[in-house]
């Protein structure tokens, strides 16, 4: 896209960092507790670019991980992932508050 940026477009931008900053401590937080739940936890936070990434490390002591075992890891990962991304977007653009989030995670463990 070579459409020229104007100024609200720098306002924008500045608000939506403003409001990443502002979220950060909470999505911390987030990512803590689940992380207390997870087979795999593997959530953390970047304070240079306040990005959320998954990190999993596998130890094993064989030569070779079987193939089952890999398949089973990423399937689980890409679980968590589209799982928690939801929660984790909302609380970082400022939709929901952290005590709307566990609730609303509360409640859909309840519905079981």
């Amino acid at each position: 896209d070579d459409s020229p940026v104007t100024e609200a477009d720098e306002a924008a931008d500045a608000l939506i960092s403003k409001g990443l900053r502002e979220a950060f401590p909470d999505v911390a937080r987030l990512a803590s507790l689940i992380n207390k739940v997870l087979s795999l936890p593997g959530f953390v936070l970047s304070e240079s670019d306040k990005q959320v990434y998954y990190r999993y490390l596998y130890l094993n002591s064989k030569e070779e991980m079987a193939s089952k075992d890999i398949e089973l890891i990423l399937m689980t990962i890409l679980y968590q992932i589209e799982t928690f991304s939801p929660s984790f977007e909302e609380l970082a653009l400022g939709e929901k508050t952290y005590e709307e989030v566990v609730k609303a995670a509360a409640a859909y463990c309840q519905e079981d």
